[in-house]
């Protein structure tokens, strides 16, 4: 029997959804929702409820729901360390209505949604689509590196997202990469009261390019974009290429967002970076950087895998999956 699963993106400008099979067909359009429609918690939940029952009416072999969230995510506790399950995880997503003061809301949706819910960060599903179906296919390890209006990304071991305490596994934008005062850009971290400066996210993201060099990466003259590129691999690859030579991975994918759009000669900049600072382990085995394929097809697709794997059905990983 043919199964599927929706996947459900939430994003700080729209919600969107689409279903898929278990190889990786999709079944129903993309169906997008304005986040200026919510107003609330109560509205958010009323929304992706809509969504679900909609795909439902017209696709009768829906097994479970896989929804992608912006973070952080912390623990309910405060006072406690302790790891929990991502369902009982406080969510608090400052772009989205209804979750900006957090909301533990895995068990929100399991009351309001007839199916099994899986709830994922959004960086997280993002390089699992990729890594099933787009730039990363055939990979078991992999990095995806997002840099966009902020900096942040993913690691996949051996098939599998690594999550790490408060699923902060690849939360790298917050890494200090320069503390040179006169190069440190300010980031929009508090610490301790004081503005942080030179993390990651403040010396690269679309913002910081445009604050540096007065212009969207997208809009920028090819000499711009050389420089861009050159800052952008200066401060971002020893991050990647020691994640590399650290964990193994065979295959990163650069998803370049709002304000960066810096294309295949970014990824070729950066695997020329990783090939000189891990020769040993790229003779053994090699790393691969590509390039994001899927766009907004990634997290819906890494979404729906995230659902598929919390009822247990497998997907397939073959040449045709998401074809």
């Amino acid at each position: 029997m043919r199964r599927e699963a929706i996947g459900i993106d939430v994003g700080g400008t729209s919600i969107t959804a689409a279903a898929f099979t278990t190889d990786g067909k999709q079944t129903t359009p993309v169906i997008p929702i304005p986040t200026s429609n919510i107003s609330d918690l109560d509205s958010f939940l009323r929304t992706i409820e809509e969504l679900v029952e909609g795909i439902r009416r017209t696709n009768s072999h829906i097994a479970a729901v896989g929804i992608a969230t912006p973070g952080p995510y912390r623990h309910p506790d405060t006072s406690d360390r302790g790891t929990l399950p991502l369902d009982e995880m406080v969510v608090e997503a400052g772009n989205v209505p209804g979750l900006r003061e957090g909301v533990v809301l895995g068990s929100l949706l399991a009351q309001h949604l007839p199916l099994p819910v899986a709830l994922e960060n959004d960086a997280n599903v993002y390089a699992l689509g990729e890594q099933r179906a787009g730039a990363a296919r055939g990979h078991e390890n992999v990095i995806g590196f997002i840099q966009g209006s902020g900096v942040g990304g993913a690691i996949i071991v051996d098939g599998r997202l690594l999550n790490g305490f408060d699923i902060n596994a690849g939360e790298w934008g917050h890494l200090v990469v320069e503390t040179d005062p006169e190069n440190a850009l300010p980031c929009s971290d508090i610490v301790d009261g004081v503005q942080a400066t030179g993390h990651l996210e403040a010396q690269i993201s679309g913002p910081a390019l445009e604050t540096v060099f007065g212009i969207k990466g997208e809009l920028a003259s090819l000499e711009i974009r050389a420089a861009m590129i050159e800052r952008s691999v200066t401060y971002a690859g020893p991050v990647l290429a020691t994640m590399v030579q650290s964990l193994g991975i065979t295959s990163v994918v650069l998803c370049s967002g709002t304000g960066v759009g810096l294309g295949i000669e970014y990824a070729q900049a950066m695997q020329t970076f990783i090939e000189r600072c891990t020769t040993k382990f790229r003779v053994k085995n090699g790393c691969q950087v590509a390039t994001a394929q899927l766009g907004e097809r990634a997290p819906l697709l890494g979404a729906t895998a995230a659902a598929f794997d919390k009822v247990g059905i497998e997907m397939s990983t073959g040449k045709e999956f998401g074809r």
